[in-house]
């Protein structure tokens, strides 16, 4: 009993801390596939979802520079699951090293072998090896170093502490080749840390705080408007006219809103203060929270978000195919793109609240498989991360640190150093 007790206590311990567990005591240990569906990475699988961990284990990292913001870099890699890495750098493990990097606590033996060596220990399900070099300054055959081990995975390159001279030639590589690469660069308790992507890479599933629901109020589909008839406020008992969802309040109260205002919804900032106020007189007693729920979301009766689509798209790339999909959708549809089927916690009966969901994700799937059918060629997966968040997906650029390294710096770069380094206390001449 208190082996089993023990056994629950680090399994806990594992899970809040973020590491990997393994129960030692299996026969057999699972395999891979196993493991990444249940509970050793159930915590980033609900943050990420199946396809980004499918995304990570299809990935090697490549690190350039076994220093210390590089080996805790990769650490948060690997514990995850990812699926190889390469440690890459030149010398052995000093005195100084020792001191300051967790995984290079053996001085005299190599830094691209320790380092790999202790981070394999973090994560069996991982694979990694170091590579040591002379002189990482005088590698001349970046390229098949870097892809010696990838074995048909994607790369990521992690340039960690590295001279400019190597920084340059690196990010030349990835400009060519066309890699991600994240730049590391730590000074004790600062770190820069800087991304050089290859061309625009789309954003599908960009996870915001701050979303607003998307419920269609304003222009409701038909299941949505058989619910709300359905639903007489007048004839309900006290405890189920507090556990009316807000969405079917606010789509009651701006119909009738219309029927005294010439069929118009509120526009002015006034009529929107009136429409709050119509809302909130709808209530029975000052205890009905649903009702407090549908004042503070009464804007979603009047407004309705709209898509941008941007204009400079590749129509060949993977977001112009989606968005060309979408300029379809939305002209068979009055103008409305696809729904993505999720709804907010709310105050509302168990029933009601359930047939909201059943409603919604009814309608979502009903639009999901219309785009599917006009986005031919682009991976069921990226379909429908790009519906889910479709008023939110975006597109991301940098420029290349050898564009920087080649290009001189422009007049409101240099007025931005001077700043940066004047003196505070300096009294200017005049």
């Amino acid at each position: 009993t208190i082996a089993k007790h023990l056994e629950k206590c680090v399994v806990c311990i594992a899970a809040i801390l973020g590491f990997p567990y393994i129960d030692r005591t299996s026969s057999a240990l699972p395999s891979r596939v196993k493991m990444a569906t249940t509970d050793k990475y159930d915590r980033q699988l609900r943050l990420w979802g199946a396809k980004g961990q499918r995304a990570l284990g299809n990935t090697e990292v490549v690190l350039v520079g076994a220093s210390a913001g590089g080996t805790e870099t990769l650490k948060n890699l690997v514990l995850p699951g990812v699926g190889s890495f390469t440690v890459i750098d030149e010398g052995v493990v000093s005195k100084q090293d020792a001191a300051s990097n967790f995984f290079l606590p053996e001085v005299g033996k190599a830094r691209a072998d320790t380092a790999a060596e202790y981070l394999r220990e973090l994560n069996p399900d991982v694979t990694g090896r170091g590579i040591s070099v002379p002189r990482l300054s005088q590698v001349a055959d970046w390229k098949s170093l870097i892809h010696k081990h990838a074995e048909g995975k994607k790369v990521l390159l992690i340039a960690s502490d590295l001279e400019p001279k190597v920084l340059e030639s690196l990010s030349q590589l990835c400009k060519d080749e066309k890699l991600p690469m994240v730049l590391v660069q730590s000074y004790g308790l600062i770190g820069i840390v800087r991304l050089q992507l290859p061309g625009k890479v789309p954003l599908l599933d960009p996870k915001p705080t701050n979303a607003h629901p998307d419920l269609r109020l304003l222009n409701p589909f038909p299941a949505l408007t058989a619910m709300a008839d359905s639903i007489d406020m007048e004839m309900l008992e006290n405890h189920y006219h507090g556990h009316v969802p807000y969405p079917i309040i606010l789509l009651k109260a701006l119909a009738d809103w219309k029927q005294s205002h010439d069929g118009n919804t509120p526009t002015t900032f006034t009529e929107k203060q009136e429409f709050q106020a119509f809302v909130k007189s709808k209530r029975r007693d000052a205890n009905e929270i649903n009702f407090d729920e549908a004042v503070q979301n009464a804007y979603l009766a009047y407004t309705e978000q709209t898509v941008d689509i941007p204009e400079d798209l590749d129509l060949s790339s993977t977001l112009g195919k989606l968005y060309q999909g979408l300029r379809t959708f939305m002209s068979q549809n009055g103008g409305r793109p696809p729904l993505n089927g999720s709804i907010p916690d709310m105050t509302a009966n168990t029933d009601w609240y359930v047939q909201l969901q059943g409603i919604y994700k009814e309608q979502a799937d009903h639009d999901l498989k219309s785009m599917k059918e006009l986005c031919a060629g682009v991976s069921e997966d990226d379909i429908e991360s790009f519906c889910a968040n479709v008023f939110i997906v975006d597109q991301i650029h940098t420029r290349s640190l050898v564009d920087e390294f080649q290009q001189p710096p422009d007049d409101e770069m240099l007025d931005e150093l001077s700043m940066a380094f004047m003196d505070p206390y300096e009294v200017p001449e005049h």
